[in-house]
């Protein structure tokens, strides 16, 4: 269960510092579960800008901040 409370902690941390970021510019997705293959899948966040698109995967995120 610390684990669960701690996984989900740590997506809000992320979620939290990338609503800092202009949203004109990046759209977010979160909990986003993809099923258009035999094998489907999560992605904790996804972020999409006119240049790149980047997978985080929370779990293996450290956040430092003051």
């Amino acid at each position: 269960m610390k684990k669960i409370k701690a996984g989900y902690s740590g997506e809000y941390r992320v979620l939290s510092s990338l609503n800092a970021l202009p949203e004109k510019e990046y759209l977010f997705f979160h909990d986003l579960r993809l099923i258009g293959s035999p094998f489907p899948f999560q992605i904790d966040i996804l972020i999409v800008t006119s240049y790149f698109l980047l997978r985080l995967f929370s779990h293996t995120l450290l956040l430092f901040t003051r």
